[in-house]
């Protein structure tokens, strides 16, 4: 509810793409052992009011602090985001936030992205997001055996 709120905020990020959010510090660093260091006396980061945030799509970082602030995956998450999100929640030691992304991702396996999803999963070692590509495989097999993605995976 305070995401992107002026109101009290004390830090900015800003994106490339042209696109800002503002935030409150005690709120990431308390919700975050990430966000503590980063804006914490040790990194120059902690004294800057306007934070450049250069290897971070916009919208990944936005759902990050979404779920900071609320403890909650955002809706509507497109499934590209939604990858990006499950990588950066492991980087931020942010488990549970990793979970509602698996999750979420298990949950739109389709014809198209079956196979990103299955060598997502060996390489990151994620039994159930592996589980979830596998059991469409198996219940389309018919539909999906001589496709491109099988040859991706192959």
């Amino acid at each position: 509810q305070h995401l992107d709120d002026g109101k009290f905020s004390d830090v900015e990020f800003t994106f490339d793409c042209g696109s800002n959010i503002k935030a409150h510090r005690v709120i990431l660093a308390t919700r975050s052992t990430y966000f503590e260091k980063l804006l914490g006396d040790k990194w120059k980061e902690g004294q800057m009011k306007t934070i450049p945030i250069k290897h971070m799509e916009y919208t990944t970082f936005r759902s990050i602090l979404y779920y900071l602030y609320t403890g909650k995956l955002e809706e509507g998450l497109q499934f590209n985001v939604l990858k990006d999100v499950y990588s950066k929640a492991d980087m931020l030691n942010l488990e549970k936030f990793g979970e509602m992304a698996a999750d979420r991702i298990a949950d739109m396996v389709n014809g198209d992205n079956w196979d990103e999803i299955l060598m997502l999963a060996w390489e990151v070692g994620d039994a159930r997001l592996k589980e979830a590509a596998l059991n469409y495989a198996v219940t389309k097999w018919d539909y999906i055996r001589d496709g491109e993605n099988m040859k991706r995976v192959m």
